[in-house]
């Protein structure tokens, strides 16, 4: 799916017709003869315009540029799924506020030519007003956004960014939403920012929906669902969710008297039923080996002070799985019940950089071993939004209460890359630094690289490594490299040691 950067009309022209090409070839010299046509109507002139090319082959490499009203775009590059494939480069990258600064993080993305696809998980656009909400750049229009024309106005800032646009046009995108597309900590009937007098909320999230599917990558039709899947052959299904606008109920504030009983309430929903169940079946019907779930909030157990007992039932944020404790619990009961292996969660959302365990009881898990684990989860930290910012002092009792989070960095920004074989997925983490990012250049440095390996739903952690232990119907010690592993036999778990 191809779309343009920039609106098909020049300033003050006529609304009319207009008639162009698209070419699309395997290599970057463009010979005679355009490959498709492309007529746009007056009224999709004032916005981009989008092609669905067909008849490509899979894992290829294309180039492609447009030709309208005797201008020639530049050439983008653009990659196919493969119908097999034994390695795959996928990047993941989230939450670009523009009033926090320039899209280093962007660039540096885009002179990457080892990436097959991006995953973008949510807050590509914010719709704050300008000062409200970081101060380095003015946004357009300087209002907070309301109507179809603001959050066209917005989306056109964004693409006008020069770092956006070199991405967009080096690499693939896959996207879904969270919240800022519409409205800070929103859910299906409104929005913590979404206030009395600020006009009716369906009328708001339509004009963001429609907008939002003009300027991304996602195919017309099904307007307002993102939940999707897509197949790389044996080795990888990326399944896409909507935590935010599909299904999920109002947040529970944390002050209310009765916090405890509503957010583990059952049946509470953060996918709604339908996105649930569909949700369900990707995960049971795949035959992939890995199963990558791509969505925007913390799945994990994130809690600064346990309960009285030492329970986690005081989470730090509602807005996460964990003020949807049921709906946790489903997710993770049906992985287990299923005998679902190798389950790897991508999430945005908070800015920050995680790697975590997810365990359905944090108390009962062992951090040693691992034993208790249903899946793995990595956090992308942020394009330029502010992370959560630990000091010292709270970062020690964070680890201390929360041994499920093997690894976090709550300061610096960037992005992560997967590296994806059939043996292993190496994470690697690429910062650029934290606070508002104002300097015009900035270099990126690597942050950490995590490893898993599949088989086992057990981690282990030791220096830069998390691995998924070895499974001993399925892999034998010989050839391993040095070092220790651990092994389930007769339903315990035994160390082993390999020189």
């Amino acid at each position: 799916l191809l779309n343009t950067i920039e609106e098909m009309r020049d300033a003050g022209a006529e609304v009319m017709a207009i008639n162009g090409t698209v070419r699309v070839v395997a290599s970057t010299w463009f010979g005679p003869g355009p490959n498709g046509s492309l007529v746009v109507s007056g009224e999709q002139i004032t916005r981009p315009i989008k092609i669905d090319v067909i008849d490509l082959e899979p894992a290829t490499t294309y180039y492609y540029r447009f030709y309208a009203q005797g201008r020639v775009s530049p050439i983008g590059r653009t990659r196919t799924a493969p119908l097999e494939s034994s390695r795959l480069r996928i990047a993941v990258c989230c939450c670009s506020s523009l009033a926090h600064g320039y899209f280093h993080a962007y660039r540096h993305l885009a002179g990457r030519a080892d990436v097959d696809l991006v995953l973008h998980v949510g807050d590509y656009i914010y719709e704050y007003a300008s000062g409200t909400y970081g101060d380095v750049r003015e946004y357009d229009p300087p209002t907070e956004l309301f109507t179809l024309d603001d959050y066209r106005r917005r989306y056109r800032q964004y693409r006008s960014d020069p770092d956006l646009q070199e991405v967009h046009r080096q690499h693939p995108f896959v996207t879904t939403w969270d919240d800022h597309e519409i409205a800070n900590d929103g859910w299906v009937g409104g929005a913590e920012n979404h206030e009395d007098g600020e006009g009716v909320w369906e009328d708001r999230r339509a004009a963001a929906t429609q907008a939002y599917w003009e300027w991304l990558p996602v195919r017309d039709g099904m307007l307002g669902r993102l939940y999707r899947a897509f197949p790389y052959g044996n080795l990888l299904d990326v399944i896409v969710l909507d935590t935010r606008y599909a299904g999920r109920e109002e947040q529970i504030p944390l002050t209310d008297p009765n916090v405890l009983d509503l957010i583990n309430a059952p049946g509470r929903q953060l996918l709604g039923a339908e996105q649930e169940a569909w949700f369900f079946e990707q995960l049971s019907s795949s035959t992939a080996q890995w199963k990558l779930v791509a969505q925007q909030v913390m799945v994990a157990q994130m809690a600064l002070i346990k309960g009285q007992n030492g329970e986690f039932d005081k989470p730090l944020y509602n807005d996460w799985w964990d003020g949807y404790v049921d709906a946790r619990t489903r997710f993770l009961q049906h992985v287990e019940s299923e005998g679902i292996s190798d389950v790897v969660i991508v999430t945005g959302d908070n800015h920050s950089s995680f790697a975590n365990e997810i365990t359905a009881d944090p108390n009962t898990y062992d951090p040693e071993t691992g034993a208790g684990t249903s899946a793995v989860e990595f956090v992308t930290p942020s394009i330029t939004s502010p992370g959560l910012g630990f000091d010292s002092g709270t970062a020690t009792l964070f680890a201390t209460n929360n041994p499920h989070l093997r690894w976090f960095d709550t300061v610096n920004k960037g992005y992560i890359i997967l590296d994806i074989t059939p043996e292993r997925i190496q994470t690697d983490w690429f910062h650029i630094g934290g606070g508002p990012i104002e300097a015009m250049i900035i270099s990126e440095e690597f942050g950490k690289g995590l490893v898993i390996e599949p088989y086992l739903q057990t981690v282990i952690v030791g220096g830069n490594l998390l691995r998924f232990g070895l499974d001993t119907d399925r892999a034998s010690v010989d050839g391993l490299a040095p070092g220790i592993y651990f092994l389930k036999l007769d339903g315990q778990m035994q160390k082993l040691m390999v020189q």
